[in-house]
């Protein structure tokens, strides 16, 4: 060990992928700083110098639209690749001060013991840095309302090749099926959903179980996993029924009574007569007969999946279930008033 010993305070930083995450460019450069696991973290998107970086460096945000002037290109959306991830360590290391001169991991400063404490003390903190993402970024799925955003993109078995029909001996390929391109449609994360995810992450409001699963199913969807998505939006669906089905059981009700309620089935709670002293009369007229028939339809699917079926259900008709769940979700939260404080935008 050589050099003369300073106490240093130090920060962790982690640099974690974002996922191809669209923000409006007026959010560059911003943070949102809460406490997780009692420590202060700051989660920082990265600022305009590291747009459009040359292909030698790594590649941290890109323009997707721009608008030329006269006084050069603004951009219009950016997309985010990299989030960075600070940590006040809330201890104190005591080393030389020629660490401060040298590049990261100057070994011969130290004693191996110290340089094992350092290694084990930088992993931990990793593994908060991304635990604390992973909140974030269920916090910005709940707020935006889709499951979809900053999660790794699954590659499916096409390899961009089509079927052809070959003449058998020459292989000459005679046809083709048709080439379909789909053009997804991508959330772009304004100003307001900044603000709401700040004020969810800042009063530290865990994600609800129900929306949680919600937002996983989108993804199955989208990778087109559909006997997982069938099963997931069911679950969601369930998790919430249970908990609207406790709220609403009278607590003077004798014991025996409410766990006959408490073991109705899905369908039963979703039907017309069970529908309304459930959700309540001005939710159930919201949704209307249309919500509540895709409601039994999931479940009913669902049901059929889990007992061996092996017909599955369409990607449309899950893509409406799961719009079904989330239309009654949103409705009973806004009726009673749930989460007001955090004015979701969308």
């Amino acid at each position: 060990m050589t050099g003369n010993l300073v106490v240093m305070k130090v920060n962790s930083w982690t640099r974690l992928h974002a996922f191809a995450l669209a923000i409006e460019p007026n959010l560059m450069g911003r943070s949102h700083t809460f406490t997780h696991r009692g420590l202060q973290i700051e989660l920082s998107l990265p600022d305009s110098s590291m747009l459009d970086r040359p292909s030698t460096h790594d590649q941290i945000a890109h323009r997707t639209s721009y608008r030329k002037t006269e006084d050069g290109e603004i951009p219009l959306e950016v997309c985010v690749h990299k989030i960075d991830v600070r940590i006040a360590v809330p201890e104190t290391f005591q080393l030389p001060s020629a660490m401060l001169e040298r590049p990261c991991c100057a070994h011969e400063l130290i004693s191996t013991e110290q340089q094992e404490q350092l290694f084990e003390r930088t992993q931990s903190f990793g593994g908060i840095a991304r635990d604390a993402y992973a909140y974030w970024l269920d916090a910005m799925r709940w707020v935006m309302r889709n499951g979809t955003l900053g999660r790794p993109q699954r590659v499916g078995l096409a390899s961009g090749w089509g079927t052809y029909f070959e003449e058998t001996v020459s292989r000459h390929r005679i046809w083709s099926e048709r080439s379909i391109h789909t053009v997804e449609r991508r959330d772009r994360m304004s100003e307001r959903e900044w603000a709401a995810i700040e004020r969810v992450v800042s009063a530290g409001i865990s994600v609800p179980t129900y929306w949680l699963y919600l937002l996983e199913s989108q993804q199955l969807l989208k990778d087109g996993d559909i006997r997982r998505c069938a099963i997931d939006g069911a679950l969601a669906l369930e998790t919430f029924l249970r908990g609207e089905l406790e709220s609403a059981i009278p607590q003077d009700l004798p014991v025996r009574f409410k766990e006959v309620i408490r073991r109705s089935r899905l369908s039963e709670l979703l039907s017309p007569k069970m529908a309304e002293p459930v959700f309540g009369r001005d939710v159930v007229s919201e949704l209307g007969d249309t919500i509540l028939a895709d409601l039994r339809g999931l479940v009913e699917s669902r049901n059929h999946l889990l007992h061996g079926g092996l017909t599955l259900p369409s990607e449309s008709e899950l893509y409406h279930w799961l719009d079904a769940v989330r239309c009654l979700i949103v409705v009973s939260e806004r009726t009673r008033n749930r989460f007001s404080e955090i004015a979701f935008p969308r």
